[in-house]
């Protein structure tokens, strides 16, 4: 997923699987996402290098899971 402009994109857990959410940019950063809920992807702090575009993905181990990758306006 990438970012451009002064939204916010956002990775939402539609399922009860364990999931996590892992951005590379400059750094490399995790975050959790809750059963039902949602992670924000600059919430993880990462910056894109000069020149490189930000990576992002979503890992679980349970491949019944579900997920919504969305860029949202702002924040609700």
């Amino acid at each position: 997923m990438s970012k451009s402009g002064g939204g916010s994109v956002a990775v939402e857990n539609r399922s009860g699987a364990k999931m996590t959410v892992y951005c590379a940019g400059v750094d490399r950063k995790e975050r959790s996402v809750p059963a039902g809920g949602r992670v924000f992807v600059e919430d993880l702090g990462v910056r894109a290098s000069a020149g490189s575009p930000l990576f992002c993905g979503v890992v679980t181990s349970d491949s019944t899971a579900s997920w919504n990758v969305t860029a949202l306006g702002g924040r609700a």
